[in-house]
């Protein structure tokens, strides 16, 4: 069944972004079922900060926490405190946590990849990683590990 234009293109553009074998192949059987709902629902729109941070199921699309959501978002952070306080990122660096609820933080080495681009870095030489897995480590440089008390995190 075909979908929409729009919907094609939406999973067209997933398609480009997407690294992940099996998650390409559910965007695609959406595509190839033509299921607009799922197609408009999970890639037509972006998981938002909410009270708790980024938070979402776990799956394809913009709309769901994976690696591609993780990496954008944590761009888009970056350029922002880049632009607001240059000075204290600069100085202070940033912090990645998260809740391990659900087994082994799948997306953090995408997250600390992001922060630490080469075109980010410039500005921000984001240098602590926070894992609030037991024990809690701190990644100074992406190197080195030493175990930190999971509370209270490190501030900017």
């Amino acid at each position: 069944m075909a979908v929409s234009e729009k919907a094609a293109s939406l999973v067209q553009r997933w398609l480009e972004l997407d690294q992940d074998a099996a998650s390409r192949a559910e965007v695609q059987a959406w595509l190839d079922a033509g299921d607009e709902a799922t197609i408009s629902r999970l890639l037509g729109r972006r998981l938002e900060f909410g009270t708790a941070g980024l938070r979402g199921r776990m799956g394809p699309g913009f709309n769901q926490m994976n690696s591609i959501t993780v990496q954008q978002t944590t761009q888009g952070l970056v350029r922002y405190l880049q632009r607001e306080i240059p000075e204290r990122l600069q100085s202070g660096g940033v912090v990645i946590g998260a809740a391990a609820l659900s087994g082994p933080p799948r997306v953090w080495p995408t997250t600390a990849t992001a922060a630490m681009d080469p075109s980010a870095q410039s500005a921000a030489r984001p240098h602590t990683v926070l894992s609030s897995s037991p024990p809690a480590q701190a990644l100074t440089g992406g190197t080195t590990a030493q175990s930190l008390p999971a509370w209270p995190p490190p501030c900017l």
